[in-house]
């Protein structure tokens, strides 16, 4: 019997990660969307990251997080994540398992912050780490 490779092909791969991209991604009436500008070079780094069977890795710069209080300032009830933060990390959870499901490399994402909050909240990791 022949070999049949039942796996897709990178074109197809980068396809579907493109579309997941594409539906997380913020679109607003008071802001022109431009995801279509970028497509062409996103379509060029997926192929190459898909070609060695890489995992796909975002990079969040500044997301919001509670910065630590100074002194006796008090800027939270808690250092624990509020409802919007814990919606937002399950959002990114499901950004990654989404091209996960998709792609047998999977997707990371590291979120860079100048404040210290969670330390590895739900397998979210800071800095220079990746899920």
């Amino acid at each position: 019997m022949p070999f049949v490779n039942d796996s897709p092909s990178i074109e197809t791969q980068v396809s579907r990660i493109l579309d997941i991209i594409s539906a997380y991604r913020f679109c607003s009436s008071k802001v022109p969307d431009r995801f279509a500008e970028f497509i062409p070079e996103l379509e060029q780094q997926l192929t190459g990251i898909v070609s060695k069977k890489e995992a796909v890795r975002f990079i969040l710069p500044a997301f919001p997080f509670k910065a630590p209080a100074e002194g006796s300032k008090r800027k939270t009830l808690s250092s624990l994540p509020d409802k919007a933060e814990e919606i937002a990390l399950q959002t990114l959870e499901g950004f990654a398992a989404s091209i996960a499901e998709v792609y047998d490399g999977g997707a990371s994402v590291a979120i860079v912050s100048d404040a210290s909050a969670y330390g590895g909240k739900k397998g979210v990791h800071f800095g220079k780490k990746f899920i």
